[in-house]
């Protein structure tokens, strides 16, 4: 499992990205600001992705169900996998039927927010019913809006999931893959003073991994990956414009393992900082997003264990060359621990982008691509980690959709011995039924 700071952050960013394989999830609330309305200093809702823009007569309508609403989704995909077991050569190919089911409830209240949602995935193995696995979560998000310019919002959420096989983390020699419990936790508190604007806000990820077994019936022993990881983030945002605000960031981290020597052999127990600046802008009907440069390290405890200190920065960026097409950029940089004596983490640089659209207004083909690079610290190994993703989406109705998709995956080692490539294909042809 890949544990970012990023990602326990990404309250704060602007927009969220979407994957062209993600699991379906229901419609999400879009803000248009009227022509000549009175808008926040912060707003940057200006611009409508394709994925964003609302079509009533496509888009779900959901159950009233009080000063709620709620929104069910299923969807059914035939998935075809070429190297189901991640290897260099002799792949294993297989076709899996996957079903993902969400009931996500949403508030109607005229001031105050919360979300409640819960999730189901299974995914069945034609001829590997070793692969097979059923995940879950549940959880919530809210927001209590002391005054206008005052809110405090927080979330919560519980899970039992399944580490994919080409998690850099992933042990190789397992029969089944590794599964694992997780809890999240956040709160945030944000106050506008006219132009300028100030966050925090604590996160906390908890990941309890199970032991696995190998093809001989062997423990593999994974509960020297349990830990805790406490995030405190601190932001303040200066409005130079309607438009445009710069800001400050400054992140530290505290990451705690459940086991530590002697039980182990190494202390994994680490605590990191992260300081940055940045803008983010919606200058135009054509560009908004926003960039962000600073300087990150993480200190290991364990005196045989690399720290990493590092220019560090993100961007989240998405252009509109017209209504109907929407293209993103992301990039980041994190530091992840990883697994292994000796081995400390690695340093992840990402970079993604992609394209949406929409061709008539219930029919939206989607492209993407992403690149990673991890440069691991203690030991000489590099990887290079590309995907590409196709997939197009055709809404018959309100209640049906049919999603078509391609995805490739591929990584490049070099440096230590034995590391292991691969290449992967999948196609999928899924159908997704909401309210």
């Amino acid at each position: 499992m890949k544990t970012t700071l990023f990602g326990m952050v990404a309250g704060a960013a602007l927009m969220s990205g979407h994957g062209v394989m993600a699991q379906a999830q229901g419609p999400q609330p879009v803000t248009v600001a009227a022509e000549g309305a009175s808008r926040s200093n912060f707003d940057r809702d200006r611009n409508i992705s394709v994925l964003e823009r609302p079509h009533p007569e496509y888009d779900a309508q959901g159950i009233p169900a009080g000063a709620f609403r709620l929104f069910p989704t299923v969807e059914v995909a035939v998935v075809s996998d070429d190297n189901i077991f991640v290897q260099p050569a002799d792949e294993t190919d297989d076709v899996i039927v996957r079903t993902d089911a969400e009931l996500t409830a949403r508030s109607q209240w005229s001031r105050h927010r919360l979300t409640l949602f819960g999730r189901v995935r299974r995914a069945d193995y034609q001829d590997n019913g070793s692969e097979n696995f059923t995940d879950y979560q549940l959880g919530g998000t809210g927001q209590i809006d002391l005054k206008r310019s005052t809110s405090i919002g927080f979330g919560a959420d519980y899970g039992r999931f399944t580490e994919p096989r080409t998690s850099a983390n992933s042990p190789t020699s397992v029969a089944e893959p590794v599964q694992y419990d997780q809890t999240g936790l956040n709160l945030q508190a944000v106050h506008s003073f006219n132009r300028l604007r100030v966050l925090g806000r604590i996160d906390y990820v908890g990941v309890d991994y199970e032991n696995a077994v190998n093809s001989v019936g062997a423990q593999v022993f994974q509960d020297d990956r349990d830990r805790g990881i406490t995030a405190l983030t601190g932001r303040a945002e200066y409005s130079v414009s309607p438009d445009t605000a710069v800001f400050f960031e400054a992140v530290i981290n505290t990451r705690e393992y459940d086991l530590s020597p002697p039980t182990v052999i190494t202390d994994r127990d680490s605590d990191g900082s992260e300081l940055s600046i940045g803008a983010n802008f919606d200058v135009s009907r054509r560009v908004r997003g926003e960039v962000q440069v600073g300087y990150l390290s993480q200190d290991y405890d364990g005196a045989d264990l690399d720290d990493f200190d590092n220019i560090t920065g993100r961007a989240r960026l998405e252009w509109f060359p017209s209504d109907l097409l929407t293209v993103g950029f992301v990039a980041g940089r994190t530091v992840e621990d990883a697994t292994g004596v000796g081995i400390s983490g690695y340093l992840s640089t990402t970079f993604g982008v992609t394209a949406d659209y929409e061709v008539r207004r219930n029919l939206v083909l989607s492209a993407g691509a992403n690149y990673e690079t991890a440069d691991y610290g203690d030991i000489d190994r590099d990887d290079d980690n590309w995907s590409a993703q196709l997939e197009a989406t055709y809404k018959i109705n309100r209640t049906l959709a049919i999603k078509g998709g391609f995805e490739h995956l591929e990584r490049n080692s070099s440096g230590l011995a034995g590391t292991s490539d691969y290449g992967i294909n999948r196609f999928q042809v899924a159908f997704v039924l909401q309210r």
